[in-house]
């Protein structure tokens, strides 16, 4: 692998664990929200109270089995440790950056492919490469990064 290569690897990772931490973080505060509105409405004795207290307990059941917000954090600190290796790459050999690359892999957060193609795209263009070679975006990928924060344009 070429240092060139490793670089690249680096920023895209970087970039995606910032589109996972903002979309974790979102999807976060529209559950809290939606519980919180739906909770109001219960509270006010509006009708079908049933239904909507269903809706909270679906929202509560997502957020305690997907965790969104511990999610977004995990994602927050890779991105983090990432920008941090990037800082010191200049002054890393190309063992030491691989080496620092793979330890930082192991703990990434669990991935969602939609951000895949966007995070490539912030790379090449972070990098200041032809993005030319890179596809485009699909529709949800585009729907995704906006999203995740960043709908990169080449």
């Amino acid at each position: 692998m070429s240092r060139h290569e490793i670089v690249f690897t680096i920023h895209h990772n970087r970039y995606f664990e910032s589109y996972l931490c903002t979309f974790w973080g979102r999807v976060d505060r529209v559950i809290t929200f939606g519980q919180l509105l739906l909770g109001t409405i219960i509270f006010a004795q509006v009708s079908g109270t049933f239904i909507y207290g269903a809706l909270v307990t679906v929202l509560s059941l997502f957020a305690v089995v997907y965790s969104p917000a511990e999610k977004a954090i995990k994602a927050d600190n890779q991105t983090g440790k990432y920008a941090q290796l990037i800082a010191l790459s200049e002054t890393m050999s190309d063992e030491e950056l691989i080496e620092k690359s793979n330890e930082l892999g192991l703990t990434d957060s669990d991935p969602i492919g939609l951000f895949y193609g966007p995070s490539h795209l912030r790379a090449a263009i972070r990098l200041d490469l032809d993005t030319n070679y890179v596809r485009p975006l699909t529709r949800l990928e585009k729907i995704f990064a906006w999203i995740g924060g960043d709908l990169p344009r080449p």
